[in-house]
């Protein structure tokens, strides 16, 4: 099994000057970000941003500006925000941090210009700032002692989720589909670990998990190019047969997996963010 590093890094900023943000503004964090990278280590950043594969990162919305009205946003002068960036390779969080280390502190995003505060990297800064590895991930849930808590598995769909399917024409499906849910997850964690549950766990949850729970919405986001409809909301998925207990770990592995990884389409532009409510998540 390959072991990856995985982080969780807060950006905490404040507004510069008085200006107006598109509510949608993930396209705009995305390409901020990549400028970022290009300026310290350009090739890699342009092969990345080429490449016609999922990215190794993933960005959060801003976070603490309001929902705004008339898909815009006014950000008052000194106003504090922040987002969060998930890196799937550390060489990438190190091209991420040389850029503050070479001396830049702002950002800019459309018109509204930012002042780069503070970066958490660990909980002691923020409860988000988080580091594990896929190691880690195998082996605490392969020594975990096993309980009826563990069949169920609540994850928040923090930002608008949704899949994408690519064929003549591509669909998008809008849906917290359990198979759809943890075959994607089981794809990322093979694809990280260099291991090979996909299929079973495709099997597996099509006729043993379902949905107990769920208070889901549906949001626009206005991309540039095009409309996108995702939902939002918390979603408890139940394991019915609590027999499997390799399974059972490897479902609650996928959904602490899914804090870094994000799931669907758009995760590098602020989509598909989720993270595990740990009121249930006690081990």
């Amino acid at each position: 099994m390959t072991n990856k590093t995985l982080h969780s890094v807060i950006i905490n900023l404040r507004v510069a000057e008085n200006s107006i943000l598109p509510t949608t503004h993930g396209h705009l964090l995305h390409a901020a970000f990549m400028d970022m990278l290009r300026l310290v280590n350009p090739e890699p950043a342009n092969d990345m941003h080429e490449a016609n594969q999922r990215k190794p990162f993933t960005l959060s919305p801003l976070q603490d500006i309001g929902h705004g009205k008339k898909g815009e946003i006014n950000l008052k002068q000194t106003q504090k925000c922040w987002f969060r960036a998930t890196f799937l390779d550390s060489q990438l969080l190190q091209d991420f941090t040389r850029y503050f280390i070479q001396g830049h502190n702002t950002l800019r995003l459309g018109s509204a210009y930012f002042n780069i505060t503070e970066i958490h990297t660990s909980p002691t800064g923020h409860p988000y700032a988080q580091t594990t590895t896929t190691e880690t991930l195998w082996s605490q849930w392969e020594l975990a002692a096993l309980d009826k808590k563990l069949l169920q598995i609540p994850l928040d769909f923090a930002s608008p989720t949704a899949f994408s399917f690519r064929g003549h024409v591509r669909n998008m499906y809008l849906l917290p589909d359990p198979s759809l849910v943890f075959h994607t997850l089981a794809g990322y964690w093979d694809n990280l670990a260099a291991d090979s549950q996909q299929e079973y766990v495709q099997q597996f949850v099509t006729e043993n998990v379902v949905i107990s729970q769920l208070n889901i919405r549906s949001i626009m986001l206005r991309f540039p190019n095009s409309p996108q409809i995702g939902f939002i909301g918390p979603v408890t998925f139940t394991i019915l047969d609590e027999t499997n207990q390799a399974m059972v770990r490897h479902l609650n592995r996928l959904a602490d997996l899914a804090f870094y990884t994000g799931i669907g389409s758009k995760t590098p532009m602020g989509m598909g963010q989720i993270l595990r409510q740990k009121s249930k998540n006690k081990r």
